[in-house]
């Protein structure tokens, strides 16, 4: 006897498609060039410049290029170009700067002793980590590394979160051409530079790109400091719009000589890629697990613990969209292999820092001379002994 088997609508269509791909995935090759343009808006006493700062500080915004090509240049030297809508006020193009080898970058890499001697010296103090926002720390806090038992030129165990999917832009190590911008001093964008429209990158080692942009820089992100009866501190700041989710930490010094490590994730999630650009993906699944604060969220305290009776410098982002551009474009019928001749990336974010002492959101004033820039090179080679350059 005949048996007739029915299937529900999701079942015949879930068949279907796997038929019609032939019961696997769809066969995609790399793109023969790859593009990425990193769009950047920084607020806080060091945005803007020395003038700026003096004000309480500022706003600039900056533009990052990266072109990396599987091909040669097809005469002479490599040379790119970006050229940008009327808007962006940074002229009709700005260059993709192909950089030459030099004898440090092709000489063996040396460590600090081979090359700076008498510039190391033997860790000190500790390094405690708080995580989380609220008013006190929660359990399990701090965990305390002590520098001393560290071999020499080791860092802490664990410091950074591997959740996070580090997203490499193209490089010249990466790429047979390569082109990049800023290089040397051309044209940057101003505060009120805008990138709507379109988009066009023409050189002699990538086939012509042309795409149409319609997100612009972030907002400014501004946030403010403000302590609280219980010993905590409160960060609050505006909504930034088009953000997908925002990430704190600050790092200063506490009692007894001791390093303080502050970060806003639920749990101890820090550092990696959550300094860079992260993709909107990435960021819906890390606010989900409270690695990353919400879209919709505009304040967090830093637990009076990890404040102690010492001073922090408090970084934070908002991450921003993704654009993503590629010609031919993908194919819908997943039988049809793709072969892209290019793939175009714009990421977005906005940043900011508070810094006890600047003037700004933190308060206080600057005693006058140029600050240093911190950074997480400079903060890490500090908590290991080596030398802080400015």
């Amino acid at each position: 006897m005949r048996r007739t088997i029915l299937l529900t609508g999701a079942a015949a269509a879930g068949i279907a498609a796997f038929m019609l791909a032939g019961g696997g995935a769809q066969t995609v090759t790399p793109p023969k060039v790859r593009y990425y343009m990193d769009v950047s808006t920084a607020s806080g006493p060091l945005a803007g410049g020395l003038r700026a700062m003096m004000r309480g500080g500022g706003e600039s915004r900056s533009l990052t290029l990266r072109l990396g090509s599987t091909l040669p240049a097809s005469d002479g030297a490599p040379h790119a170009d970006h050229f940008l809508p009327a808007g962006a006020q940074m002229g009709a193009s700005v260059p993709l700067i192909s950089p030459t080898p030099t004898a440090a970058a092709t000489s063996e890499p040396t460590t600090p002793g081979d090359s700076e001697p008498g510039q190391y010296r033997r860790p000190q103090g500790r390094l405690l980590i708080f995580w989380g926002c609220g008013a006190h720390a929660g359990p399990g806090q701090p965990v305390i590394i002590d520098f001393a038992h560290l071999g020499e030129g080791q860092l802490p165990p664990n410091l950074f979160t591997a959740n996070v999917p580090v997203d490499h832009p193209p490089s010249a190590a990466t790429s047979r051409t390569f082109g990049q911008y800023p290089i040397g001093r051309v044209a940057k964008p101003r505060n009120t530079s805008s990138l709507i429209g379109d988009h066009r990158v023409a050189g002699n080692y990538s086939p012509a790109m042309a795409f149409n942009v319609q997100q612009d820089f972030l907002p400014a992100l501004n946030v403010t400091s403000a302590a609280q009866p219980d010993g905590s501190s409160l960060l609050s700041w505006n909504s930034v719009t088009n953000a997908t989710g925002y990430y704190a930490w600050a790092f200063g010094s506490g009692q007894n000589g001791d390093a303080i490590w502050w970060a806003s994730s639920s749990t101890r999630e820090m550092g990696g890629g959550l300094w860079d650009y992260v993709a909107p993906s990435v960021v819906a699944r890390l606010a989900a697990r409270g690695t990353v604060m919400p879209a919709a969220r505009t304040s967090c305290a830093i637990p009076a613990e990890a404040k102690g009776s010492g001073q922090l410098i408090t970084f934070m982002t908002a991450f921003g969209p993704e654009l993503n551009f590629a010609y031919p474009p993908r194919p819908a019928n997943p039988r049809v292999p793709w072969h892209p001749d290019w793939e175009a990336k714009v990421r977005y974010k906005s940043t900011t820092m508070v810094v006890p002492g600047m003037g700004g959101a933190a308060g206080g004033q600057n005693n006058g001379q140029q600050p240093c820039r911190p950074s997480v090179g400079g903060i890490m080679g500090g908590m290991l002994g080596r030398r802080r350059g400015c």
